[in-house]
This record gives C-alpha cells, sequence and structure tokens, in this order.
C-alpha cells in the first residue's frame, strides 16, 4: 500500500514569518498536534509542534505573539512521496524519530500528512490485504523507537518578568531551582540509607 491511500490531505499548515500565537490557533482549531511550515511556493522549510510552541514561550518568557514560527520550528524535516509505500515510510519515521511526516509532489509542494494514526488506522484495517500480524508488530516496535525516553539535557536558568524558567543548555541549574528527582531514584536511596 502507497502513501497517498491514507495520507491525509488539506493538511493545516503555516508560514515561518507566522506568530506563534497564530501557529498556536491554527493547531486547536485543526484539532492537531504539528504543522508543516511552508514557503511561498508551498515548499516545505519546518515542522513545529504544539510542544515546540510550549517550549519556546517557557524558556524565551516571551508572549506567544512576540514569537514567530522560524524560532521554533525544526528545519531538518525530511518528507514522502506519494508513491512510496507505508512500510518506507513507517521506517522513516522510525529512524527519524517523529511522529508524522508531510507528503510532497514531484515539485517538493505539500500535498499532504502521514501520521502514526494513519499507520494505525491501516494495521488495523480490516480489509486490507496485508499480514495483519507481522504488520501489526513492525508497527509496535517503530511506536516504542519514537516514543523512547530522550536523555535529559542540562538546563540554565533566564530571567523571566514572573521568575526564572528553566532551558536547555550546558549551564547547570541552581540547587534551588533544581527539579526533584524521580520517584524511582527517591526510592532506591531511601531503601539504601541506613
Amino acid at each position: 500500500m502507497q502513501v497517498h491511500e491514507k495520507m491525509s490531505k488539506n493538511v493545516a499548515h503555516c508560514r515561518a514569518d507566522t506568530t506563534l500565537a497564530q501557529a498556536a490557533r491554527k493547531l486547536w482549531d485543526s484539532d492537531c498536534g504539528a504543522l508543516p511550515v511552508v514557503d511561498e511556493r508551498s515548499h516545505v522549510v519546518g515542522m513545529i509542534t504544539d510542544r515546540d510552541i510550549c517550549m519556546a514561550a517557557m524558556t524565551t518568557g516571551k508572549a506567544l505573539g512576540a514569537l514567530r514560527v522560524a524560532d521554533a520550528m525544526a528545519k531538518d524535516v525530511a518528507t514522502l512521496r506519494t508513491t512510496e509505500s507505508l512500510h518506507e515510510a513507517e521506517m522513516q519515521m522510525r529512524a527519524r524519530t517523529v511522529r508524522r511526516l508531510p507528503v510532497v509532489d514531484d515539485q517538493g509542494r505539500l500535498i499532504g500528512l502521514l501520521s502514526c494514526n494513519d499507520l494505525i488506522r491501516w494495521v488495523d484495517d480490516t480489509s486490507a490485504p496485508t499480514s495483519r500480524e507481522l504488520d501489526a508488530t513492525h508497527l509496535l516496535r517503530t511506536l516504542a523507537t519514537i516514543g523512547r525516553a530522550r536523555r535529559a539535557q542540562p538546563v540554565r536558568v533566564v530571567n523571566h518578568p514572573r521568575n526564572h524558567v528553566r532551558t536547555n543548555s550546558l549551564h547547570a541549574t541552581p540547587a534551588a531551582m533544581a527539579p526533584e528527582a524521580p520517584i524511582a531514584t527517591r526510592l532506591e536511596a531511601a531503601a539504601k540509607a541506613p
């Protein structure tokens, strides 16, 4: 089965100069978690997620209306062609650890989006002539790879109008601002204490 058979069409998207407030509104109105970012010719130049928007606001301390999509979007975006197989698309999602890939035409213009949810519906389609058990096992492995926890990065504190904000950086957070250790770590330490 090919990408064009399961991709979403008429995909909500935005431009790099769109404010994060406008992008957040579009995500809300479209009931989606990510927007492809396109240039004036509809070529994909990035992706922005609801998480990207939240982290940009938190790390800068600025209002969403004061930030642009270009400030927070992922710029290294893989794309799919309509004629690629769903298995090829799934392997690209796994390799890139992403949940969605924009679909482009021969000129590189956005024409759709393929998501993990589209792949789940494909595997769950009882009318599809595929080896469902093998596809489901393969997809589960892909979802596990995509969802694997990433290593935490050091943080630094930046001035924020309301208080201090933690951001990714090579500087450590002061002890007073340091997050509490995960419960499993605290339990292990308590078990080892005399």
